[in-house]
């Protein structure tokens, strides 16, 4: 699957499998890159992204990262 440079928020939920919610929530943590406005869109770069969730940015411990992998893990898979 191609995933696009940028983001909106309807994909970037949908390939995380996470609410828009946990996304607000995400970036005022510093666990997910704050997007890039243009006009009303808020758009993020998937790359900065996967940094992010990789533990290459400076914001968030080890441990923060772990739990959204397996909240994503968890989500995907459809547990409840």
């Amino acid at each position: 699957m191609k995933v696009p440079p940028y983001q909106d928020i309807a994909t970037l939920t949908a390939n995380l499998s996470i609410s828009p919610r946990t996304v607000d929530v995400w970036v005022k943590r510093g666990l997910l890159p704050p997007p890039v406005t243009r006009g009303t869109k808020r758009l993020w770069k998937w790359s900065q992204v996967e940094q992010y969730l990789d533990g290459g940015a400076d914001s968030g411990t080890a441990a923060e990262l772990q739990d959204i992998r397996n909240e994503t893990r968890r989500q995907a898979s459809g547990a409840r």
